[in-house]
């Protein structure tokens, strides 16, 4: 069984690969003070910042009193602090890896999505821990913070590069 350590670092280096696959610039920080990966274009001085934050899913059940009740989800536990939440130095976007079924899911939110996410509270204490759980849908994977299958603020984040990619290439303009 892997530890934590090189479960997060399996996350950050999937991460990794699929940045420098579609943007062609990824770095490690030589120090860890909240930047797991920066994303360098050629032409752009300025390096964009991403946290990354891995999981590995265990299986459950939909809600018991729930028309779900017999769908398997997939439960990954995330752990954010607070104040990397609060600390606004520029941009920052996280990617919540959850690696559901031997593969990789992300889930890609900015800073200020969290925040939104989290109840809007830039509190610097504590943690925000979301759990989110994946589930397959006709062959689409979903994602949702609710065992009943309810809609939340993640289910359009997940596997969405778009925001991040488009992000970086209008800072280029």
């Amino acid at each position: 069984m892997a530890s934590t350590h090189h479960k997060g670092l399996a996350g950050q280096l999937a991460v990794m690969a699929h940045l420098a696959w579609n943007i062609r610039g990824v770095a490690i920080p030589m120090v860890d003070e909240g930047t797991d990966v920066l994303v360098i274009r050629k032409g752009n001085r300025r390096p964009w910042r991403v946290q990354v934050k891995t999981s590995t899913a265990t299986k459950t059940k939909g809600a018991k009193d729930s028309r779900h009740s017999d769908r398997t989800l997939h439960r990954c536990q995330f752990n954010i602090p607070r104040a990397q939440l609060a600390d606004d130095d520029g941009p920052l976007f996280y990617i919540l890896v959850g690696y559901v079924l031997q593969r990789f899911r992300f889930v890609i939110a900015e800073r200020k999505e969290i925040i939104e996410l989290a109840g809007g509270s830039e509190e610097a204490t504590g943690s925000y821990q979301p759990t989110l759980y994946f589930y397959q849908r006709f062959n689409e994977w979903w994602v949702t913070q609710s065992k009943y299958l309810e809609p939340s603020g993640y289910d359009k984040l997940l596997d969405d590069w778009h925001p991040l990619v488009r992000r970086i290439e209008d800072s280029e303009s």
